[in-house]
């Protein structure tokens, strides 16, 4: 089959399940909750409901911290697993009382349903006795429209069309933009307000789809003066009022500058620290040896003091006795920090942890995101970047030049660091307690990296030399030769 007949094939399926979707709500729209049950199921002794019960009590207690969380209570046969998507413009408080409210309309709706959501006017819960994360679904999407049309129709419908697209564009592929966007644009005397966004367990490609398939359900619709697209993956909406207020904006290509230079040099520093014991209290401390699978900036709380928090344990593993690595069919994290080995293999271990670890303790020291580093023109990823500046000697270079107290030495020791960390062979990086005695101490000899993962070139000598044995300028000199 040729791309353009899977092209269209493609499209001919998401054209169908708009029809599916426009038949699904031609009895108009109404007020919220909506909702989606499957059929009704029986569970022995009601030990599926008592789960169910208890995955929303986890849920909602996590609501008024984060805007997304997913959980599980893995008991088989009986196993549930459930998440919660509160939308942009929802404060804090918002969407603890909406997934509240929330979880016990879906009791109320769906009784004995052995999976199940709803949406709320600022949030939606679902729940499934199938492990359902960072799958992409799309059926039983539901349109709900305003009735009113919208004067100057003939070009409303391409305003709308180019808005959506726009800011699916930016949620699925800006890394800082969260998987969700918002736009305000004039249009007639009148201001359209429009956002997109994914739950955020899903992969660009996934929330690209999904997206994209909601604009395509939406688009019979465009002469609405507003309408929303439901659905469990993702969620869209636009009206001519604002029904978003000033909370969402779509995010700047480039840190908000002043808020990076509250991060001085040795804040930065006591940050990679804290992180760094945070994750060897998982790794060995813990009475149960943790995994946390998906370690990303987003998922590291500052408190009042910047002391980091370790957070969302959602994809989180654990591992008993002297197991130390797993394989699973299903990959989930975040792109950008996920381990080569568990992005390709699905064989995850504390080993894609300190890949994750040392991908953030470059972005924290150099200031740059290597998520969406591809969009430079210098490299396809950061790590790619620092490796090609590494062999160059030309490191100092990627010093953020707005952590003006940081030191040369620090600099390179913590970039070496970090490079043992995301070294494509993961027998090849250190564990978390060989990696928080070289954060902690300038003694410890540090052997030369080998490449990173997802890096392009590679290092003619690959012999071992130790960090005492490094040129005059504290680096050492490669060449590089091409694949």
């Amino acid at each position: 089959m040729s791309f353009l007949q899977s092209t269209l094939k493609v499209y001919r399926i998401i054209l169908f399940h708009s029809f599916l979707v426009v038949l699904h709500d031609l009895a108009g729209a109404a007020d919220p909750p909506y909702k989606n049950c499957s059929s009704t199921a029986n569970f022995t002794e009601n030990s599926f409901q008592d789960h169910v019960i208890s995955l929303f009590a986890s849920l909602t207690s996590n609501a008024s911290v984060s805007n997304f969380h997913q959980a599980s209570t893995e008991d088989n046969p009986d196993s549930v697993y459930g998440l919660y998507l509160c939308y942009q413009y929802a404060s804090k408080d918002d969407c603890g009382k909406c997934i509240a409210t929330a979880a016990l309309d879906i009791q109320k709706l769906c009784p004995n349903s052995n999976e199940a959501v709803v949406w709320e006017d600022k949030c939606q819960l679902r729940y499934s006795n199938q492990n359902f994360f960072g799958f992409l679904d799309v059926t039983g999407n539901i349109v709900q429209e305003n009735t009113q049309n919208v004067s100057k129709a003939e070009q409303f419908p391409l305003l709308v069309n180019s808005t959506l697209h726009n800011l699916r564009n930016v949620a699925a592929f800006d890394p800082s933009a969260g998987m969700n966007a918002a736009q305000k644009v004039e249009f007639a005397n009148e201001t359209l307000h429009a956002l997109v966004q994914c739950t955020r367990d899903l992969s660009p490609d996934d929330c690209n789809l999904c997206l994209e398939t909601a604009i395509t359900n939406i688009s019979p619709w465009y002469f609405s003066r507003g309408a929303r697209l439901l659905s469990r993956s993702c969620y869209l909406r636009y009206e001519l009022y604002d029904f978003f207020g000033d909370a969402p904006r779509p995010p700047s290509s480039t840190p908000n500058p002043k808020k990076r230079a509250q991060l001085n040099w040795s804040r930065r520093l006591d940050i990679i620290k804290g992180i760094a014991k945070g994750m060897l209290y998982l790794h060995q401390d813990s009475r149960l040896r943790i995994i946390h699978r998906d370690m990303k900036p987003s998922n590291v709380l500052l408190d009042k003091d910047m002391n980091p928090k370790i957070s969302d344990f959602g994809m989180a593993r654990i591992f008993g006795g002297s197991d130390s690595a797993a394989n699973t069919a299903k990959i989930v994290g975040t792109y950008g920090y996920i381990a080569p080995e568990f992005a390709m293999e699905g064989l995850y271990s504390i080993k894609s942890d300190v890949f994750s670890f040392g991908v953030i303790l470059l972005e924290i020291i150099t200031g740059r995101t290597n998520a969406k580093f591809h969009l430079s023109k210098h490299a396809p990823s950061l790590l790619a970047y620092i490796w090609q500046l590494w062999n160059q000697g030309k490191c100092l270079e990627l010093i953020d030049p707005l952590s003006n107290d940081s030191h040369d030495d620090e600099f390179l020791r913590y970039m070496h660091v970090g490079l043992l960390c995301v070294q494509e062979d993961a027998y090849d990086r250190p564990a978390m307690p060989s990696v928080v005695k070289m954060l902690m101490s300038d003694t410890v000899t540090l052997c030369q990296p080998e490449r990173p993962a997802f890096s392009v070139g590679r290092i003619a000598d690959h012999h071992q030399t130790c960090y005492n044995n490094l040129s005059l300028n504290n680096l050492t000199m490669s060449d590089i030769l091409p694949r």
